[in-house]
């Protein structure tokens, strides 16, 4: 928990000051916006850094679901939510092309490279062949997303970032002889974030 603790304070120490570092600038297209966000329960704020960039910092509970076989005792399902958090540096490029399609623009609704870095502190094993760990632990993620945010005027926002990741954290493994191992263990894989939520601004 010492380690989730110093891991918000970075963040939340980032996100105060981009705002206070953050000059006025009449060019901007982008606007702050905060949101809550439901399938990853939590809050979101996104805040300009650029014309059209953005720095978005996301703390959330992250949910997992699995459901295990075993020939004893049957069909196992679990449901876990892992506190979570995640910050992307946006950059937004195609404002001129939807404001001439009359397209709504509105609250960064704008499509968007990003890096992400995230951490998710959980249990849950990493592979099919590790342990569940006794104790929350770090699983950090970096990616690079592709995606698209749509914030509408019911305050119903659409957020979907697509891209490679890569993982990695400390796992448990089983040995050989039948005694358990810590070991590093690093995955790559597809990292598709879809987020909805309600945007918070004033109308």
């Amino acid at each position: 928990m010492k380690l989730l603790r110093k891991t918000s304070t970075l963040i939340a120490g980032c996100l105060l000051s981009v705002a206070l570092c953050a000059q006025p600038d009449s060019s901007r297209i982008v606007v702050p916006v905060a949101k809550a966000t439901l399938l990853a329960p939590g809050f979101s704020f996104e805040v300009p850094t650029g014309r059209q960039q953005t720095l978005l910092l996301h703390a959330f509970a992250s949910p997992s679901f699995s459901l295990f076989w075993g020939a004893g005792s049957g069909l196992d399902a679990s449901f876990t939510l892992s506190p979570s958090m995640s910050a992307e540096y946006r950059f937004y490029y195609n404002y001129a092309r939807r404001r001439q399609q009359g397209r709504r623009t509105d609250l960064n609704s704008l499509n968007y490279l990003a890096p992400v870095a995230m951490v998710n502190f959980s249990k849950n094993a990493m592979a099919d062949d590790h342990l569940t760990e006794e104790k929350l632990r770090g699983i950090y993620t970096a990616a690079f997303v592709w995606g698209f945010q749509r914030n509408y005027k019911g305050r119903f926002s659409l957020d979907l970032g697509l891209g490679p990741a890569v993982s990695f954290g400390r796992a448990l493994v089983p040995g050989a002889s039948g005694n358990v191992q810590r070991t590093n263990h690093t995955s790559v894989w597809l990292l598709t974030n879809l987020t909805l939520g309600i945007w918070l601004n004033k109308r």
